[in-house]
């Protein structure tokens, strides 16, 4: 299971709803510490400091690329190391606050959908806010995409949730 998600201050930055998601995957935490890729993507590796933090330094290929083609290699190399990891068996990834996407994280949530390998992603949105999104209202639009509404909880469910969360007996509603 990987999980990654939205951060509603900071919308801007591309990829951070992947970050966590791709720090558990290589097992590291800057770019500059990744050691395991494929022989035939390590030349695209810098393109990971878009989404770890790190300077890694770039090679003239990488330094060139502008634009569409940049981000266009970025999802590629994402989504192929998440291939390659459901190579090894089927693969869950959950983003929460889907709503809170920069338009990079979502692009590459739409090609995930075109892959022909085990990886099954749950997402969670809040309702009242997706239509302020409309890289996610075609995502959700996406034959392909199910959703499951779920409505609020009622505050005894959010104390049962809390007391469960907490491994208490029982808190105040």
């Amino acid at each position: 299971v990987l999980q990654g998600g939205g951060d509603g201050g900071n919308r801007a930055t591309p990829y951070l709803a992947w970050r966590r998601v791709f720090a558990t995957l290589l097992s590291v935490t800057r770019a500059d510490e990744v050691t395991t890729i494929r022989t035939d993507l390590a030349r695209f590796a810098p393109l990971l400091n878009a989404v770890l933090p790190s300077a890694v330094d770039e090679p003239p290929l990488i330094r060139e690329m502008q634009g569409d083609v940049r981000s266009a290699n970025t999802r590629r190399l994402l989504a192929s190391l998440l291939e390659d990891a459901a190579a090894d068996g089927p693969l869950l990834l959950t983003l929460d606050n889907v709503h809170w996407l920069d338009s990079s994280s979502l692009r590459l949530l739409s090609d995930l959908l075109d892959l022909e390998v085990p990886i099954a992603l749950v997402l969670t949105a809040r309702t009242d806010e997706r239509h302020l999104n409309a890289d996610l209202e075609r995502l959700m639009a996406d034959a392909r995409v199910r959703t499951l509404q779920v409505g609020a909880f009622s505050t005894r469910e959010v104390s049962a949730f809390v007391s469960a969360a907490l491994g208490l007996g029982e808190v105040p509603a």
